[in-house]
């Protein structure tokens, strides 16, 4: 979730079990295009290597889709290796 402060939870109770919590800020008003950040948390298993992981990256939302899609395309050290991550929020 993402509240009108810019504040992102994730939570993938699925696959990773990792929670996840960072921000999300406006670099230019005039488009779609966003600055996002996130720390994850509580992996477990396979994935617990990802615990501590900080992801950056960019951001859009797909104002054509209902409900709205924000797609956020991050990187992020992983074990000493930079590491890809997409997450996906839609709005309700």
């Amino acid at each position: 979730s993402i509240n009108t402060a810019g504040v992102v939870t994730y939570t993938d109770p699925q696959t990773t079990q990792c929670m996840g919590t960072g921000t999300v800020t406006i670099i230019d008003s005039s488009y779609a295009v966003y600055a996002g950040q996130m720390t994850l948390s509580n992996c477990t298993g396979a994935s617990a290597s990802l615990n501590g992981s900080s992801l950056q990256g960019l951001a859009t939302v797909d104002a054509s889709s209902n409900p709205k899609l924000l797609a956020l395309m991050m990187h992020g050290a992983v074990l000493g290796v930079d590491s890809p991550f997409f997450l996906a929020f839609q709005g309700t």
